[in-house]
């Protein structure tokens, strides 16, 4: 629906300035569906229009569309410059090591955590999915229903979509781990979806 939208938006002439653009941010995020629409326009893109993808996890993406793109590269900072920005926070060092880790050289997804004081949270989420893993299907699936009882699974979920990416290469099932998180990670973000019953497939596959 919204690359739909997009569409529209650039049938219109530019109100002020010769081109019209459109952000397009976690682009990795985009269902099947979206991307396809969206390779469309990048094939026969509209005039006057600028397409911008943002991306922290660019392998993700169709490589359809990263061929159509011109890709620009903001490298994320070394382990070594994230410690060096966390000096001065009150941190021992295995919080500082796990944050590192988590963000993935992010300095704003470091900051977010610790303005939100959610060190303890991404702990605690982490350390719950590595227990998933051994779990059986009666444990996944009481899990998935307290958490959804709670009403607290939304970040959780996001702070897995970012310990797994942080292990990519770790093993070859990781990324399909991701891109299955990713799909959670949308579903739990709108509200007319049955949240519980997403949490429970996800779950279901994790071994």
């Amino acid at each position: 629906a919204d690359i739909r939208k997009l569409r529209s938006f650039f049938r219109l002439k530019p109100y002020t300035g010769p081109y019209k653009f459109a952000l397009i941010d976690d682009a990795h995020s985009m269902t099947l569906e979206a991307a396809n629409a969206l390779l469309k326009m990048l094939e026969e893109p509209p005039g006057l229009s600028v397409m911008v993808l943002v991306s922290s996890m660019p392998g993700l993406l169709p490589a359809t569309i990263v061929s159509r793109c011109e890709q620009v590269r903001f490298s994320e900072v070394n382990e070594q410059e994230a410690g060096a920005y966390l000096s001065d926070k009150k941190l021992n060092k295995e919080d500082k090591e796990f944050l590192i880790k988590l963000a993935g050289g992010r300095i704003g997804l470091m900051n977010r955590i610790l303005e939100s004081d959610g060190m303890a949270d991404a702990h605690k989420a982490v350390d719950e999915l590595r227990k998933l893993f051994n779990s059986g299907i009666f444990e996944k699936m009481d899990y998935a229903k307290k958490g959804h009882e709670k009403g607290d699974y939304q970040p959780r979920v996001n702070y897995w979509l970012n310990w797994v990416s942080a292990h990519l290469q770790n093993s070859p099932k990781n990324e399909k781990i991701v891109k299955e998180l990713l799909v959670l990670s949308n579903l739990v973000s709108q509200p007319q979806y049955n949240h519980r019953l997403a949490l429970e497939n996800l779950l279901r596959r994790l071994d």
